[in-house]
């Protein structure tokens, strides 16, 4: 088990689970200080949704100067407009509310080194 997990709201809580002999674990918000955890691994709480994981963005700005370069800020600006109206009357119901990201590849070809790569987005 993690000691890092982000909730919904977005609420991100440390978890000390090293604790003296049978007391219980003991949770911190650690929420406002996110970038001090940046390279823990993190435990996806129940419910979270990718607006969860843009608010989290928001609320601790240098996250979003670390991935800058993976266009943060146009994803939040985004983000906080908010759910998109149904474009289409047919449309099924079920689809009404969800959140997806679209992830696709960049090639990029080294001609100096004659190596090709592929950046995922």
């Amino acid at each position: 088990m993690d000691n890092l997990i982000l909730n919904p709201g977005p609420q991100l809580i440390w978890r000390d689970i090293h604790r003296q002999g049978s007391d219980p674990p003991f949770d911190t918000d650690v929420t406002g200080r996110a970038i001090e955890f940046l390279f823990e691994p993190v435990t996806l709480g129940h419910r979270l949704t990718l607006g969860d994981v843009f608010g989290l963005l928001s609320i601790c700005p240098p996250l979003r100067q670390v991935f800058r370069r993976e266009f943060a800020d146009e994803l939040c600006g985004e983000a906080r407009k908010g759910p998109l109206q149904q474009s289409r009357g047919s449309d099924p119901e079920e689809v009404t509310g969800i959140e997806y990201l679209e992830l696709y590849c960049v090639n990029e070809t080294d001609q100096l080194m004659r190596h090709a790569s592929c950046r995922a987005r």
